[in-house]
């Protein structure tokens, strides 16, 4: 969560709209004598530099007149401006506070939601104290503000024991949603979905989905495309699923090019076109997406949807093994220990290997290695390593596994025969 976006939130006034039609020295002699109209329209233009030269210490001078006044949008405000220092406005934490406290105590939602964020970072004391934080949130929910709702459902959820409510913060979420809040509706689709907290209701959590993509939220949008693709929880749609995943490629989002790729690579709501699979794996590899760099990798290894080009295939691998990708590990391992169209490097290599077998249990690594160490040919030959590596790929479904595992123990029963 963050402090938001410096706009009015649910549950707090806006700051009042005044045009006074006035050139800055007329107004700056008015708002000397306490005109707070003067000072909330020179509040405004030296907040945007709209006749004066841009200045947001002189904006807050202004702005301090209202909050004085008794406006709480103005001391929220003020209080806003002096909690991230925006503009050339210094960071003061305890001024902060202190016009933030004078807000809430009038009433302003917005102002208590703030107020609960500082105690949860820490900002109000050494230490964070989310107990302060969720009596705020608290407050903040009561008095209609949509990220105190949020927050308030959050902090329900952390909870343990009987203090954890699904069904309470369903509520929350819920009421922060009604209000517009798009994160809010998508973990409100989502309780209606699995049945967290509420019964599973999936066109309540249709409703929530279409609110929370609509809203431009994307995690919504791609969770709500796998459902649709899915059938469970929401109805199967293919057509809603294309369209919200499209959506936030659009937004560049890289597990939805990635999704979309893998669907046009495999005939998937689209006709076959691994050209298009290929653009859509180099787009989201270039936004960091750890599983399209790994499958872009292989695309260029073998040349589909492309020409092949090893050195371009080896980078992607590098990317998607530096991220922890287990494939990327084993297959980029076996690249260097075999030499196959890259530099031999079997150190780093057989580390790897090991990294993405010992660390990650992947089968494909284990396989790898119980071959290696029965092979000896890149390592010392070793048995029992390979035995143990096989055995734990050849658990995992690992039909080569087995069969190296089974020609081992032939070997060696054969072994013992011919002695």
């Amino acid at each position: 969560m963050a402090f938001g976006t410096g706009t009015a939130g649910c549950g707090a006034e806006p700051l009042r709209a005044v045009r006074t039609d006035g050139d800055p020295t007329t107004l700056e002699r008015r708002a000397e004598l306490g005109d707070t109209d003067a000072c909330m329209e020179l509040y405004r233009m030296y907040g945007t530099g709209d006749g004066v030269a841009k200045d947001q210490l002189a904006a807050l001078k202004y702005l301090k007149v209202c909050a004085a006044a008794g406006d709480a949008a103005a001391m929220r405000t003020a209080g806003r401006m002096q909690l991230m220092g925006k503009g050339n406005v210094p960071k003061d934490r305890e001024q902060a506070e202190a016009w933030l406290a004078q807000a809430a105590a009038l009433g302003d939602g917005e102002a208590m939601y703030l107020l609960g964020r500082m105690h949860a970072d820490g900002l109000c004391s050494a230490e964070p104290d989310p107990k302060q934080a969720a009596a705020w949130f608290a407050r903040a929910a009561a008095a209609g503000n949509a990220e105190g709702q949020f927050a308030t459902a959050e902090s329900i959820l952390m909870s343990k024991g009987r203090r954890r409510d699904p069904a309470a913060a369903v509520r929350m979420y819920r009421a922060a949603a009604d209000q517009g809040h798009a994160e809010a509706a998508y973990r409100a689709a989502m309780h209606f979905a699995y049945g967290e907290g509420v019964p599973c209701d999936p066109e309540a959590a249709v409703g929530y989905f279409e609110a929370a993509c609509e809203g431009g939220f994307i995690q919504a949008m791609v969770d709500y495309a796998d459902l649709c693709l899915e059938g469970r929880s929401v109805p199967r749609d293919e057509e809603k699923a294309v369209r919200w995943l499209e959506a936030a490629a659009d937004r560049y989002d890289g597990s939805a090019q990635y999704e979309l790729a893998c669907m046009h690579a495999s005939g998937t709501c689209f006709e076959r076109d691994d050209a298009e699979a290929a653009r859509r794996l180099e787009e989201a590899s270039e936004l960091g997406e750890p599983n399209a760099q790994y499958a872009l990798a292989c695309f260029r290894y073998e040349g589909r949807g492309g020409a092949k080009d090893a050195k371009e295939a080896r980078m992607w691998f590098e990317l998607a093994a530096d991220q922890g990708h287990p494939a990327a590990r084993a297959f980029l391992g076996m690249m260097l220990v075999s030499g196959r169209d890259t530099a031999q490097d079997i150190g780093a290599g057989m580390e790897l290997l090991h990294a993405a077998a010992d660390g990650q249990g992947y089968y494909e690594a284990q396989y790898y290695l119980g071959r290696i160490y029965s092979e000896g040919k890149h390592a010392a030959r070793d048995l029992r390593k390979a035995r143990g590596y096989l055995a734990a790929a050849a658990d995992q479904g690992d039909a080569d596994a087995a069969a190296l595992l089974d020609a081992i123990k032939a070997e060696r029963t054969f072994g013992r025969r011919g002695r």
